[in-house]
């Protein structure tokens, strides 16, 4: 398992740290050492934006520059209760602008490259029947091309403390610690390599979701490793037919085979 640059040597299997707010969860896996961050305090938080905003940053720029003051390494698992806390720090589900966020990102492409499994990415979405329960603003991890659709999870399904828990798993199979690398991504290219491991694949699978390429309606927002963490917890979820609590729920419902592993 590959080593982080760090004066402290970081293993990839470690504790969770839940989410703050969050219900608490069993750990996966054995205890070696956990980084805990602490949360940024209110008025340095302002301060720090303002000074981003100034140079005319986006939201993923803003956190990632206070990910950089505070050493903060983003796959470490230690660091999502430090995303967590930050992100919902700056907006609410009532105040977050979906498409203004997305064309200032600086992001936007229209493909995604090769290979092209395990790579994250937020788009507008429409599906053909409107009247069906669906996500207007997923973030999937990519699985499979097709020739009119594609494959992925959409991690918005899961509430943050699972999408923390689905998220310590996924860190496992990245492919590289060079954070800063076009090539760093999750090695996962289709189902079978998350069938292959039963716990994730009972969590993961009510988020499995095909997405017609007609139905797309914006350009993709890559995100790069750097902005997993930030990414992952931004509320650019949209449900539409359903509220977000009784999508939680339900995902929790199909995915309970999982329950006799986390409490």
């Amino acid at each position: 398992m590959p080593q982080s640059k760090s004066k402290i040597s970081y293993s990839l299997r470690r504790t969770p740290i839940r989410p703050a707010g969050a219900k608490m969860f069993r750990a996966k896996y054995r205890k070696t050492e956990v980084q805990r961050y602490d949360k940024p305090r209110l008025g340095e938080l302002f301060d720090i934006t303002q000074d981003n905003l100034n140079f005319g940053r986006n939201i993923f720029d803003t956190v990632r520059a206070i990910a950089e003051q505070n050493d903060v390494i983003p796959t470490d698992v230690g660091a999502l209760n430090w995303y967590f806390a930050t992100v919902y720090k700056f907006y609410t589900y009532s105040t977050f602008m979906r498409d203004k966020e997305m064309t200032s990102s600086g992001r936007l492409t229209s493909y995604i490259p090769e290979p092209f499994g395990g790579r994250m990415v937020i788009f507008k979405y429409e599906p053909r029947n409107v009247r069906q329960i669906y996500d207007a603003y997923p973030c999937v991890i990519t699985l499979e091309r097709g020739r009119d659709s594609m494959l992925g999870i959409n991690l918005h399904y899961l509430s943050p403390e699972m999408r923390a828990l689905a998220f310590d798993w996924l860190l496992a199979s990245i492919s590289s610690l060079n954070l800063e690398a076009k090539t760093t991504r999750f090695r996962i290219n289709n189902i079978r390599s998350l069938k292959r491991r039963p716990r994730v694949w009972d969590l993961l699978e009510p988020c499995v979701r095909r997405y017609k390429y007609s139905s797309i309606k914006s350009r993709l927002l890559l995100c790069p490793p750097l902005d997993w963490g930030t990414a992952l917890f931004l509320p650019f979820e949209d449900f539409k037919n359903e509220s977000r609590m009784q999508v939680y729920r339900n995902t929790r419902m199909l995915s309970n085979k999982e329950s006799k592993y986390i409490r």
